[in-house]
């Protein structure tokens, strides 16, 4: 879990998500980059890119559920990792 304190421009971070796979019902978690761009003075949000996409504000709550490093796949769901 991260922390904006413990933050830097830069830094790259990672979420998990539960998505679908294609037009079918089965449903996997995976994996999506979010880039540091910068850190508010106040230290209570910071500006990130999620997954390459132009880069939006995220408060201190949206940050706590990221991950600092990245996370090893569980399994293969469809050929695909699924984590």
């Amino acid at each position: 879990m991260a922390t904006i304190a413990r933050l830097t421009p830069g830094q790259t971070l990672w979420q998990i998500r539960r998505q679908k796979c294609g037009n079918t019902t089965i449903r996997m978690n995976v994996l999506f980059p979010v880039c540091v761009v910068s850190i508010a003075e106040d230290g209570k949000s910071i500006m990130a890119s999620w997954n390459t996409n132009p880069a939006r504000k995220m408060t201190a709550a949206d940050v706590a559920k990221l991950k600092v490093k990245k996370p090893e796949p569980k399994g293969k769901v469809l050929g695909m990792d699924s984590y």
